[in-house]
C-alpha cells in the first residue's frame, strides 16, 4: 500500500519535494494543494503531483504525511483549518525557517495521535537557479529534523542525510530513543552553522 503525502505550498520547496519523490510513484501517492489554483495545476503538469485538490481539508483527508511548505504567517490558520481532517497517526511537517512557534503551534492545534516534525532542507546553492525554480534533487539534500516529543512511527523511516536538533533555536543535538521519542543530548548547545558544519564535515568522511 503506497504511503499517501499531502504537500501544501507548490513552490520551489514543495515542487521540489514532490519531484524528487516522482521515481517512487509504488510507494507514494503525491497530492497537491496551493492556494493559487493555477500554480496548482503547473506542478502537476511538471510532475511534482499526481493528483491536485483545491479544497484544503479535503486534500489532507486520509493522507499520511502532510507536508506544509509555507511561509510562517500562513502556518498557524493552515494547521486550524486542516486539524479537523487529519486521520489518526499522520506525521505533519513543515518547512519554516521558524520552529519553536511552529513546535508550539502543532501542540496547542493537533488532536491527540496527530504527529508534528520541523523539517528544514539546506538548499545546495548549485540547483537555486534551475526553470521553473524546481528541481528534483531534494533527496541529495541535507535535512535538518526537529521533532517534538513524539515525531511518529514515519518519521524513522526518513531517507537521505538529516540531523536532528532542538527547536529552541539552540541548535542543541537530539538523539533518538529506540521508542522513536527523542532526548536532548545537552553535551553543548552548538549554534546552528557549527551543527551544519559537523554534519557537512562527516558526510565528507564517507
Amino acid at each position: 500500500m503506497s504511503v499517501r503525502i499531502t504537500i501544501i505550498g507548490l513552490g520551489q520547496i514543495g515542487g521540489s519535494f514532490g519531484l524528487a519523490l516522482a521515481d517512487q510513484k509504488e510507494l507514494f501517492l503525491r497530492v497537491g494543494h496551493d492556494k493559487e489554483p493555477e500554480v496548482a495545476r503547473l506542478a502537476q503538469k511538471l510532475g511534482a503531483v499526481d493528483q491536485v485538490s483545491i479544497n484544503l481539508p479535503a486534500s489532507v483527508r486520509d493522507s499520511d504525511v502532510i507536508l506544509l511548505a509555507l511561509p510562517i504567517d500562513q502556518i498557524r490558520e493552515t494547521i486550524e483549518i486542516i486539524a479537523p481532517d487529519l486521520k489518526e497517526d499522520v506525521v505533519v511537517l513543515d518547512t519554516a525557517p521558524v520552529k519553536e512557534v511552529v513546535t508550539a503551534w502543532a501542540k496547542e492545534l493537533l488532536p491527540t495521535g496527530r504527529y508534528y516534525v520541523g523539517l528544514t532542507p539546506v538548499l545546495n546553492p548549485s540547483y537555486l537557479l534551475l526553470p521553473e525554480g524546481m528541481n528534483d534533487e531534494a533527496e541529495k539534500r541535507l535535512r535538518i529534523l526537529t521533532p517534538g516529543a513524539r515525531p511518529g512511527p514515519l518519521v524513522r523511516q526518513s531517507r537521505g542525510p538529516s540531523i536532528c536538533c532542538s527547536p529552541d533555536g539552540t541548535g542543541r543535538r537530539l538523539r533518538a530513543r529506540p521508542e522513536g521519542s527523542f532526548h536532548d543530548e545537552r553535551a553543548e548547545a552548538r549554534a546552528p552553522l557549527r551543527v551544519l558544519r559537523d554534519a557537512e564535515a562527516a558526510r565528507g568522511d564517507r
